[in-house]
């Protein structure tokens, strides 16, 4: 084993005890978003939800987690009402004392109320996600994911979606354990019916 793999290596060790995985609660307003009824695909400003994610640290490397809210997505048609649920599960690895990559897999299940009549649908979705986050001075932390998505969309037609679906922000921590979150995230996952949304959070880990 030569010297450059031995560094990296044990880089990668004393970052990922540096970070690793944490334990927290975040609630959050989702804001804005795609609308499917409109002509231009722009939503109303009534579009917009709450949403409420957290995780749980197995140990400094795995964690376990979910993600449950609200959103209505305004349109030209009528307004469609989102609830959805999620289970994800991950590893984190540190790369320096300051960034962390992890992977995370991911299953969705939600009910669309839609409008105009049409009848409700409950799609479904599969997730494989990656992600880095590094900190920028001592209070702020900033990140970026990219997830693959495969869903089912209870359409009653052709209702398989295969998506990317990106985000890009990041947190400021007020104390140690309280903390400001936000998010910008683009693409369709399919069952929470966002798409090109901002989100805002407080964040308390334990």
């Amino acid at each position: 084993m030569n010297r450059l793999t031995i560094a990296v290596m044990g880089m990668m060790l004393s970052g990922a005890a540096f970070a690793g995985a944490s334990s927290y609660v975040d609630g959050g307003l989702v804001i804005g978003g795609k609308g499917s009824g409109s002509q231009d695909g722009s939503a109303g400003n009534s579009s917009g939800g709450i949403e409420v994610t957290g995780a749980w640290a197995i140990t400094d490397l795995w964690y376990i987690g979910g993600v449950g809210g609200t959103y209505t997505r305004e349109g030209g048609g009528g307004d469609t009402d989102n609830t959805y649920l999620a289970f994800n599960g991950g590893a984190v690895i540190g790369l320096t004392e300051k960034t962390d990559v992890f992977g995370e897999a991911a299953i969705w299940a939600g009910n669309q109320d839609n409008p105009g009549g049409a009848a409700d649908s409950d799609p479904k979705a599969i997730e494989a996600k990656a992600g880095i986050n590094t900190k920028v001075g001592e209070k702020l932390t900033l990140g970026a994911t990219i997830s693959l998505i495969a869903a089912d969309l209870d359409s009653g037609g052709s209702d398989s979606l295969r998506n990317f679906v990106w985000s890009a922000g990041g947190a400021w921590n007020f104390t140690p354990h309280m903390a400001a979150t936000f998010k910008l995230a683009d693409g369709s996952n399919g069952v929470n019916g966002q798409t090109d949304i901002f989100r805002i959070g407080f964040r308390y880990t334990f």
